[in-house]
């Protein structure tokens, strides 16, 4: 499964093992996310990266900034805080305020090639322990859209 790196992602990843477990038709269901946040730069991250959440700390107490509303940032908090990856959070100074951002990186955003090599190599981890038919293999991975030519 690929999903985006926030907590909409994880989300959805939970709800369709969820669904496929309730399912009859399905005996054996394992969750393996396919991209995982350790196969990607410092680099690669930094340009990926969106604000996700961001709130300041007034008495020891977070509370949201900007677009952000207390529903979110609690969504934001939990995923972070099973994701532990520094690179997902910073702070900065505005004004007299100590503003934390929570950040998400959406899938798509990352390198082609670099999600292309990690997918098959992730595929064939997963393929290799055989799949629903039994089946093992490797797989052709995502494939780019092609452009049209300009005639």
């Amino acid at each position: 499964m690929v999903t985006d790196f926030d907590w909409a992602g994880k989300s959805i990843g939970e709800n369709l093992v969820r669904f496929l477990k309730e399912d009859t038709v399905v005996q054996n269901v394992n969750f393996h996310p396919l991209m995982k946040l350790e196969h990607f730069t410092v680099q690669e991250i930094s340009r990926a990266r969106t604000p996700g959440a961001r709130f300041t700390r007034e008495a020891g107490e977070d509370v949201p900034f900007g677009a952000t509303d207390q529903e979110k940032l609690d969504k934001a908090k939990e995923w972070f805080q099973d994701v532990k990856d520094p690179r997902l959070m910073d702070s900065r100074q505005i004004g007299e305020q100590r503003v934390y951002t929570i950040w998400k990186v959406s899938v798509d955003a990352l390198p082609w090639r670099k999600l292309t090599e990690v997918f098959q190599t992730e595929i064939e981890v997963v393929l290799g322990e055989g799949d629903a038919a039994g089946t093992r293999g490797r797989a052709a991975g995502p494939r780019r859209p092609r452009r049209r030519r300009r005639r």
